[in-house]
């Protein structure tokens, strides 16, 4: 079970299913900027998990900086996925991620497989600045912002 391969470096609370994703995100805010909501499909269960130490271990990441090391996404990204995920549950191989824009999509997706759905706060504007002012590149889909900026060409002739 996830959450018992997860105790020692996550704690763990059970969440009333909210009715909405503007629901979810202020349940995850309040529980800290690093919780990420956890939905398993086979138990129609949502926890919320936050790490016990706010950064990934830099033995995970000796190169990286603090600042890359305590994004929720390096952290469930580099350890969850990486350390736990694969090696426990998928026999040492990396295991298939979907990513979607909505919670709503991403829990549908875990009950049509049946998998795991993973909710986790927008990256916070003063992470963003952290992570870039250290010279850091921002942790794999950490960066989806809406709305997009509306992007146009322009051609001029070069004679």
């Amino acid at each position: 079970m996830l959450r018992d391969a997860l105790s020692e470096a996550f704690t763990w609370s059970p969440v009333t299913k909210p009715q909405s994703a503007d629901e979810l995100a202020k349940l995850l805010s309040a529980a800290g900027p690093r919780t990420i909501g956890v939905y398993v499909a086979k138990r129609r269960s949502l926890r919320s998990s936050r790490p016990r130490k706010w950064t990934c271990s830099p033995r995970l990441e000796p190169k990286r900086k603090p600042a890359w090391r305590s994004s929720p996404y390096s952290i469930f990204h580099r350890y969850i996925v990486d350390e736990v995920f694969g090696p426990r549950f998928c026999d040492h191989k990396p295991p298939t991620i979907h990513y979607h824009k909505t919670i709503e999509e991403a829990i549908a997706d875990a009950r049509a497989l049946p998998g795991i759905a993973a909710a986790m706060l927008a990256t916070r504007m003063t992470d963003l600045r952290d992570i870039c002012t250290a010279g850091e590149l921002m942790p794999q889909k950490s960066t989806y912002f809406f709305p997009k900026l509306a992007t146009g060409m322009v051609i001029n002739p070069l004679y």
